[in-house]
């Protein structure tokens, strides 16, 4: 068995690399920084225990199991620090955090006052060398932490009823089912400690849990464990119906018609087997398939359904501010919202400005407006982390998100997702517009279906904000910011054949500055600039919204005036 001293070496160099690789991945987030300090940790604890495995002499095995001690101890604080991340209990409140440090130091201590009440010596083992004799200290510690470690599970899994929407429920199970792997190893070492003698399957949960946990840290939105259960059970309700099938065909062909146990059996299977084959053959496995994912995924493939129409239907809008009216107001019928808001970054300002508004009065959102990019909010959003209003209690401190927070509660706001830019000619952090959401109309909670919609009308709203900007880019004068004459050209002949069409009149006034030669000649270019900004803010000031004014030529302004209807 000398190759399980080998298996705790290779997951001590495992669980490190892991631990370095999310940090760095994820280097901002407060559970990546948490997760290395335990990865750290496990992987101190994993070497010490190689170590141990590998000595001849009891007294040097002693030794480093004793020194393993110093990581297990810290282990249950930590992990516990970890769980505090993904749990809105109130017990996992920072200052009951910091107790349980204080706690477990006191043991640390202890164990350096009294190190023969923690592990007396070491007993022959069939799996090791050697394995530890524990102390009546050691016995109380193991209480203690197999205490907190199921303490921990438990308060991870059991969520605070106050919590409108329970977005991160599905990343709680991940993280649960990674974290139960990892402290397999060290429970192991405990009860071998305990002459529980079997072989030590702990040591070989260190990947999946590496696996599990990394993915689930790395990814806000994981893979749905009720998706996983739907398929389980379809897959399981064709296997019982396979076998029900066979049951059936051996009993009437042993009981009925005199054939032979065996034989019966093997026609039955080459029976099945030869279905099986012809269904493959034909097809059917795939609209079995097909059939299956509209069970699982009924409510996404309608989401899909409507995606596939969605970007001729984008092509329709003129406008920025009509697309984004569209699109909202598609998301609000798809996902049933009672309200939202979109905010789209203003590059000029630096900040977000309310562009889109719906379900909600004007001067309810008057002091939010208009959010500084530089806010906490615009940061946590950067991080590619979703702001839920009643979740994300651990970020609030870091991001300092509490005032926020208490103005998006005060509108009903549930859900504020992040909508970054599509094109590479901008950096991937940064974000185009972020969509604020609040309560659906049947007052359920946003499911990971409405979330992958949200994500893919993000995506879309993106690219077409992107393409919106680049055509305001070509049809815009720098300095005046009004339509440059090639576009006024179009719009006046659009307009006169409408006119034709109509029977209707429109009417053209040009404006031209008198004596602007002067002006730069006596003041400077500079100045000049100055004043062609000036009165094109004063002729934006007094247009209606289907006027059209551009900068004709130098100092010549063209303004369309079309009959309103």
């Amino acid at each position: 068995m000398q190759y399980l001293n080998y298996v705790f070496a290779a997951n001590a160099i495992i669980t490190l690399l892991a631990g370095v690789g999310i940090y760095i991945f994820r280097r901002k987030r407060l559970q990546s920084s948490v997760w290395l300090v335990y990865n750290i940790l496990l992987s101190t604890w994993s070497y010490c225990l190689y170590e141990a495995a590998i000595q001849t002499k009891a007294s040097l095995a002693t030794y480093w199991v004793r020194t393993s001690l110093i990581p297990l101890i810290f282990l249950v604080p930590v992990f516990l620090h970890f769980l505090s991340i993904y749990s809105d209990r109130r017990i996992f409140q920072a200052r009951i955090i910091r107790n349980v440090y204080i706690v477990f130091f006191l043991i640390f201590v202890t164990s350096f006052v009294i190190p023969k009440e923690f592990i007396k010596g070491m007993l022959p083992n069939p799996f090791f060398n050697y394995v530890a004799s524990p102390g009546l200290a050691f016995k109380i510690f193991s209480f203690v932490f197999i205490g907190f470690i199921f303490c921990g599970f438990y308060y991870l899994l059991r969520p605070s009823k106050k919590a409108y929407l329970e977005f991160r429920r599905n990343q709680r199970i991940w993280i649960f089912f990674g974290m139960l792997c990892g402290i397999m190893a060290p429970l192991n070492f405990i009860f071998a400690s305990y002459k529980l003698v079997f072989f030590p399957f702990g040591a070989f949960f260190i990947l999946p849990y590496l696996a599990v946990t990394g993915y689930a840290i790395a990814k806000y939105h994981v893979p749905e464990v009720n998706i996983l259960f739907k398929k389980v059970k379809i897959l399981s309700y064709l296997v019982l119906f396979v076998i029900a099938i066979h049951t059936v065909v051996v009993l009437v062909l042993h009981k009925m018609l005199g054939v032979k146990y065996f034989e019966s059996s093997v026609i039955s299977g080459c029976i099945i087997l030869l279905n099986i084959l012809l269904t493959v053959h034909y097809g059917r496995l795939l609209k079995f398939n097909k059939l299956t994912e509209s069970v699982v995924y009924k409510r996404r493939l309608a989401y899909y359904k409507f995606l596939e129409n969605f970007n001729s239907m984008v092509k329709e809008a003129k406008d920025l501010d009509t697309l984004l009216t569209y699109i909202v107001d598609s998301l609000m019928n798809i996902i049933g919202m009672k309200c939202a808001m979109l905010y789209l970054l203003d590059e000029e300002s630096s900040s977000y400005r309310l562009k889109v508004l719906k379900g909600i009065g004007r001067e309810a959102v008057k002091e939010i407006d208009t959010i500084p990019a530089a806010s906490p909010l615009i940061d946590f959003l950067k991080d590619g982390n979703i702001f839920v209003t009643y979740e994300n209690n651990d970020f609030s401190q870091d991001y300092n998100l509490e005032a926020i927070r208490k103005v998006f509660n005060r509108i009903n706001v549930r859900l504020t997702m992040p909508l970054r830019y599509s094109l590479p000619l901008y950096h991937g952090r940064d974000v185009v517009a972020f969509l604020n959401l609040g309560n659906k109309k049947d007052n359920t909670e946003y499911q990971d279906e409405d979330i992958d919609i949200l994500n893919a009308f993000g995506r879309e709203l993106s690219f077409c904000v992107d393409k919106a900007k680049l055509f305001v880019q070509v049809i815009t004068d720098d300095l005046t910011n009004l339509y440059r004459h090639s576009y006024f050209y179009k719009r006046l002949d659009e307009e006169i054949e409408r006119s034709k069409r109509y029977d209707r009149v429109f009417s053209i006034v040009l404006v031209d500055i008198d004596d602007f030669k002067k002006i730069n000649d006596v003041f400077g270019h500079r100045v000049g600039d100055a004043v062609l900004k000036k009165i094109a803010i004063l002729i934006k000031s007094n247009l209606r919204k289907v006027d059209i004014a551009a900068r004709y030529g130098g100092e010549e302004f063209g303004i369309l005036l079309p009959v309103s209807c």
